[in-house]
């Protein structure tokens, strides 16, 4: 391999090469550049900065360049040899100074951030994706909460989800602020005249037909306790939509793993087999 270091120093004749004149190594003020086939590839800047296909830094989504930048016309692959046993992964950490001085409950760990051009700059964000420390930290535990957050016209990013450290799912649906959502659990259609077959459902593995106007609705996953709540529907008859929905008292007719229903019309209260029932459970 020949080393040659001469006056020349551009891109298309760096300064110091090898046998091939236009890739190696390029000195502009204060920043160095690789070069491969007369064009720049990468540049440490005059502030550490490492640009990669660029020679331009950006500050995206932030008013503070990043240390390591990138621009590509494509995507960005981060993949894992064939060869290795794990995943490819991306590592994000934050410590308050050095790797000694502990977080606290309600930091911003990292995020990603994603920001559009807006004839200025790349500064103005239009979504994020952040992570906080939630809870109280300590030796090998760091409680962490997932927060998304978008951008309204003429606004800035506003929490609109979060994913808490217990696993709770919060969101704003119609409650003004970012609650507590509460899912249904297990949910079933099932005809209830003649023989009783599911229609559809979701986590609801099978029905037992008790008697008249009687379910019992066996759940494919047990909830976590028997202190739930249920709703749903009953329709008579195609020609008559009546049915109230209750829940049967039954011993044992409330259990984790499953729960009775009886259907009765709307206008004796008798029980009846109606045609259409749906049930709903929540937790």
């Amino acid at each position: 391999m020949t080393i040659r270091i001469d006056g020349t120093n551009t891109a298309a004749n760096p300064g110091i090469t090898g046998t091939d004149t236009d890739t190696g190594l390029q000195f502009g003020t204060d920043e160095v550049n690789i070069v491969t086939g007369g064009s720049t590839r990468a540049t440490v800047d005059s502030s550490g900065r490492l640009l990669v296909n660029t020679t331009t830094s950006d500050n995206v989504g932030s008013t503070v360049g990043a240390l390591v930048q990138t621009r590509f016309s494509g995507s960005f692959t981060n993949f894992a040899a064939t060869r290795e046993s794990g995943p490819a992964v991306i590592a994000i950490g934050r410590a308050n100074g050095s790797a000694a001085q502990i977080v606290s409950s309600g930091d911003e760990i990292g995020a990603i951030r994603w920001a559009g051009a807006d004839g200025n700059d790349l500064e103005t964000q239009a979504a994020t994706i952040s992570a906080f420390v939630d809870g109280t930290p300590g030796a090998n535990d760091m409680p962490g909460r997932l927060v998304f957050s978008t951008t309204a016209t003429g606004s800035t990013p506003t929490e609109r989800m979060r994913i808490t450290s217990t696993g709770d799912l919060r969101f704003n649906s119609g409650y003004g602020s970012v609650a507590t959502a509460y899912g249904v659990r297990a949910w079933v259609n099932f005809n209830g005249s003649n023989t009783v077959a599911i229609r559809q459902s979701g986590n609801v593995s099978s029905i037992t037909d008790n008697g008249t106007g009687v379910y019992q609705v066996n759940f494919t996953n047990s909830m976590p306790d028997d202190s739930y709540s249920v709703a749903g529907t009953a329709t008579w008859s195609s020609a008559n939509y009546g049915g109230v929905l209750l829940l049967n008292g039954s011993t044992g007719g409330i259990s984790s793993d499953h729960v009775w229903v009886a259907t009765v019309s709307n206008t004796n209260t008798a029980a009846i087999d109606p045609l259409v029932v749906t049930v709903l459970v929540i937790r």
